[in-house]
């Protein structure tokens, strides 16, 4: 898979993303993955060289073409299949969504806090907290349009990653679905410390960007009171910023002298070690997404006071393994500061937990965690998309098949479009059922989300559609947005006739519709010899394997005379009963005795009665309603008819075999391959009545019914068996979906 990263920083830049994405793009690179970081950088000979492709644009260049030259990178490495990775909303995330729209990629993009309010509180002056922000209508002009940049560009993403809950909830307050968002706690280099713990006790750590919502401010102003109780108390300081100047002068206080120390910008090796050799590490800030430092202080053994803010109460835990204080509050903090270290035994303790819990913020975890959600779930998960309601049924037939192919799979979604209510049902651990009521779904577009969000919670590997109409316009719509592979079924063989096109305008609309649909297909799947080598001549270079529809054998054995003829189904056009009603006229004639039982219904029926009686043979012809279970109505058969124009497979001709009913059938579906001319049953020309006639005659004068309906069940019998069948197509899924 093709994976292409956008970030704003990245090796040798320090900071979170820099961190996560090299370790990222290190570890799918290894995997195999074709894997390019695009960055921003001081120089385009940053860095290293590495077993991944590294694009580097120049920070230097004028805004306009800065976003130009990451555009072009981002378009040329994005040039295969697979997600874009963005780092932020804003630098990288604009560019990137672009890209990914434009290239109809995956779009999955990272926060790592609020771009909009940071930036509006160190150039604006702002100063209200992040949560007031977000519905502030005095914010300045650009703050408030980077506001809403980055929730358009967080809303539109295929999937949002949020590295603590504060941030994903930050998230679903900006109007992104919650089936969107995924928590992965960010990953740290554990730091291996090479100092003397604990060698200057009364010394206090902070560390970060000098920026107002840090709170060092905050910080120097409780010192007064940590002094005032222990003299011997000081405060480091490191890192860089524009708070500096103000700091300073805080600092500057008479009590202060010589108790503050602003130490600059440390290598990272260095800090540890500093605060390794502490007594307390503070972090105070009133706004932190997901704190690294405050992982790698904990690692570092020392004591930790933090404020209540952000992602930092899912880290520390008051009394537990360390102290929470309210931001901005320096009396509180004051106290925090002086009970640790007065009291070196529980500051230990503290400690040792804090230590224990940063050991489950490994790399090696968010390299695990992300791969799922980027790369998509090992093994094979399949969105079905179908238009039978009775999945929704768990005793139905077919929530039995898709149970058994969930046996077969990692996970199988049946997104039913119906006529009905809708309905969620769990068929087993791995088989979802969601029946979707297109009555309430008037606009196509509807129907296409609906599929998406299944396929982005099911982290789908593939996308089959079984029929190249509606579900299959709506599953490869689906697909094609989500970037994910998708095969249809033909079971109707409506493409082997023209007479399917020609029966109403919704055909014609449809017809020219479902080829485009088989011809965008990864791959088809034929459920009979015809529909398979049709599908051939029209797609040559498509990938189409034939695999047969499974009947499930009827249970009773016919004893009616051959002369007894049925024919079981619906009565519309596709079943050309007109054309039966003539050939058994001619019969009738010819076999005094024989008699023609309609199984059924439908819209034909009416007119059908009345060509019988126009034809004279209403006397010969039985009417019997459909119900559920046939096996009475097959007892009374003694030979099956099937005169339709086209068909899939006909399931009913299988069904009658299997209770010893030999077929004269014209020359569809399974025809010729189930059932063989003069084995188990004739096969004539479709539209020729009169053929038609003399198969029904010969099959009665002939003597050889009986041989011919022992031959008919012995032949379904001896077909393949649904496990067969279910392996057979799983493992035609499993050529187009298996991660």
């Amino acid at each position: 898979m093709k994976v292409v990263f956008a970030t704003g920083i990245f090796p040798p830049d320090i900071g979170g993303p820099a961190t996560s994405v090299s370790a990222l793009a290190e570890a799918w690179s290894a995997r195999g993955h074709r894997v390019t970081v695009v960055t921003y950088a001081d120089s385009v000979e940053d860095g290293a060289r590495s077993a991944y492709g590294v694009v580097r644009v120049p920070r230097a260049l004028p805004a306009w073409k800065r976003y130009a030259a990451f555009f072009r990178a981002l378009w040329r490495a994005s040039d295969e299949p697979g997600p874009i990775f963005a780092q932020d909303a804003i630098a990288s995330g604009v560019p990137a969504l672009l890209v990914a729209w434009l290239r109809r990629r995956r779009f999955i993009v990272r926060i790592a806090g609020d771009f909009a309010w940071e930036q509006a509180h160190v150039k604006y002056g702002y100063g209200e907290s992040l949560e007031t922000f977000q519905k502030d209508a005095r914010v300045p002009l650009v703050p408030m349009v980077l506001r809403a940049v980055q929730r358009f560009v967080y809303r539109r993403a295929d999937l949002a990653l949020a590295p603590s809950r504060y941030l994903a909830a930050v998230l679903r307050d900006w109007g992104v679905p919650e089936r969107r968002i995924r928590m992965v706690y960010n990953g740290v280099h554990l730091p291996e410390v090479a100092g003397e713990r604990g060698k200057h006790p009364r010394r206090i750590v902070a560390a970060g960007r000098l920026v107002p919502w840090k709170n060092f401010d905050v910080l120097i102003k409780a010192m007064p009171r940590v002094v005032e109780r222990f003299p011997d108390a000081e405060l480091l300081i490191a890192g860089d910023g524009p708070e500096l100047t103000r700091l300073r002068a805080l600092a500057s206080a008479p009590m202060l002298a010589e108790r503050v120390t602003f130490a600059g910008k440390m290598e990272r090796e260095a800090l540890w070690k500093t605060i390794a050799e502490s007594g307390v590490f503070a972090l105070v800030s009133s706004y932190e997404g997901f704190s690294h430092q405050l992982v790698e202080a904990s690692a570092c053994g020392t004591a930790i006071v933090a404020s209540r803010a952000g992602g930092n109460t899912e880290l520390i835990e008051n009394g537990r393994n360390g102290l929470l204080v309210e931001p901005g509050d320096a009396a509180s903090l004051a106290q925090a500061l002086i009970r640790f270290l007065e009291d070196p035994a529980f500051a230990r303790a503290c400690a040792e937990e804090a230590a224990k819990d940063a050991r489950t913020f490994s790399i090696e975890r968010q390299i695990a965690e992300t791969s799922e959600i980027v790369l998509g779930a090992p093994g094979l998960r399949v969105v079905l998309v179908s238009r039978d309601g009775t999945v929704a049924d768990a005793a139905s037939r077919t929530a039995a098949r898709m149970r058994s192919y969930g046996e077969r799979v990692d996970h199988l979604r049946v997104v039913s479009l119906a006529k009905q209510d809708a309905a969620s049902v769990e068929l087993s651990p791995r088989v979802h059922a969601d029946v979707v009521d297109v009555r309430g779904y008037p606009l196509p577009w509807r129907l296409v989300r609906q599929v998406r969000e299944a396929i982005a919670a099911e982290q789908a590997t593939l996308v089959v559609a079984q029929d190249p109409f509606e579900a299959g316009l709506v599953g490869a719509a689906a697909a094609s947005a989500e970037q994910v592979p998708f095969v249809v079924e033909e079971h109707g063989g409506v493409y082997l006739s023209e007479h399917w096109r020609q029966e109403t305008l919704k055909h014609k609309v449809l017809y020219p519709l479902g080829l485009r649909v088989l011809k965008r297909a990864a791959g088809i799947r034929a459920v009979s010899v015809k529909i398979e080598e049709d599908l051939r001549r029209r797609f040559p270079t498509a990938e189409i394997v034939k695999i047969p529809v499974y009947t499930e054998p009827r249970t009773c054995r016919s004893s009616a005379p051959p002369h007894v003829f049925g024919y079981v189904g619906r009565f519309v056009p596709q079943k050309n009963l007109f054309g039966m009603l003539e050939a058994f006229a001619v019969v009738a004639r010819a076999l005094p005795q024989a008699k023609l039982l309609l199984v059924g219904a439908g819209p034909l029926e009416n007119t059908l009665k009345a060509r019988a009686f126009v034809l004279g043979i209403s006397e010969r012809v039985e009417w019997i309603a459909h119900t559920e279970s046939v096996d009475s109505v097959y007892e009374r058969i003694g030979t099956l008819v099937l005169s339709s124009w086209y068909e899939g497979w006909a399931r009913v001709v299988p069904e009658a075999m299997s209770c010893g009913i030999p077929v004269v059938m014209t020359d569809v579906g399974c025809a010729n391959e189930l059932l063989r001319n003069g084995m188990e049953g004739y096969v004539v020309p479709i539209g020729d009545d009169a053929v038609l006639a003399k198969a029904m005659i010969d099959i009665v004068q002939s003597g050889k019914h009986g041989l011919l309906a022992a031959a008919a069940k012995r032949r379904v019998e001896t077909s393949p068996t649904p496990q067969e069948l279910g392996d057979r197509l799983v493992d035609f899924w499993k050529r187009f979906g298996a991660a």
